[in-house]
């Protein structure tokens, strides 16, 4: 179980920085 818990946080922090990736590319 906390093993799945890890994979979704890692699963979790890699969207957030994809989303910061999107944002920071959009704006040029």
């Amino acid at each position: 179980m906390l093993r799945r818990v890890q994979q979704l946080n890692l699963y979790h922090k890699g969207q957030e920085d994809w989303s910061y990736f999107l944002n920071a590319g959009s704006d040029g």
